[in-house]
């Protein structure tokens, strides 16, 4: 069953890889992705690729002040459409055609709050593979205290943990994955880290 995902990405003065990154999300199989994209203010072309793609019916965007990563991405939350699941972006990386099926195989059909993540496998600019993140998770509620496992843009959310998240609003927030990883095991909700890669996550000097 394909499963409904909003699907929500920030971006800033990204026009180097976005058409990439866009790409690898509607080559995604098994799942309808609703696209949501809020610009942090960019001042390059990002803006008209953006429009391009909404002018083709693929996503929809809008823009604001610049929030900076936490709070741009909490306003994507508060402003997202209804959706079984929820992701994350970043607008540099690529996504291996599995990412979003891997993902909610895990935590479907989950009553509760529910958290996935993933390893990743860094690349450099030009994809070129640097090795796999070797990212260790305990998933309890002293790590979310001390520590964070969790890279934002593996995230994958139920309906419940979104709408349990945005029924808070901190007035400080450091990291939006950081923030709902604590809101997820605070309430006992399920957290899955999943060992293996989905992700090309890129590195490079304007990260």
């Amino acid at each position: 069953i394909l499963k409904n995902y909003g699907y929500l990405f920030k971006t800033y003065n990204g026009e180097k890889y976005l058409r990439e990154q866009i790409d690898s999300i509607l080559n995604q199989r098994g799942v309808r992705c609703t696209i949501l994209v809020r610009d942090d203010g960019s001042q390059d072309s990002t803006v008209a690729i953006l429009q391009d793609y909404k002018s083709q019916g693929i996503l929809d965007w809008y823009t604001g002040v610049n929030l900076r990563p936490a709070k741009s991405f909490f306003d994507l939350l508060l402003k997202s459409p209804a959706s079984d699941y929820y992701a994350f972006c970043d607008q540099d990386d690529i996504w291996m055609n599995d990412k979003l099926l891997s993902g909610i195989n895990k935590i479907q059909n989950t009553p509760i709050e529910a958290l996935y993540c993933s390893d990743t496998l860094l690349v450099d600019a030009d994809t070129n593979i640097i090795r796999k993140g070797n990212i260790k998770a305990e998933g309890t509620f002293f790590e979310s205290l001390i520590s964070n496992p969790v890279t934002g843009c593996t995230d994958i959310i139920n309906k419940k943990l979104r709408d349990r998240a945005i029924s808070y609003q901190p007035s400080t927030i450091d990291m939006h994955d950081w923030w709902l990883y604590r809101v997820c095991m605070a309430f006992n909700g399920v957290f899955y880290f999943d060992k293996e890669p989905h992700i090309m996550y890129r590195q490079h000097s304007n990260n």
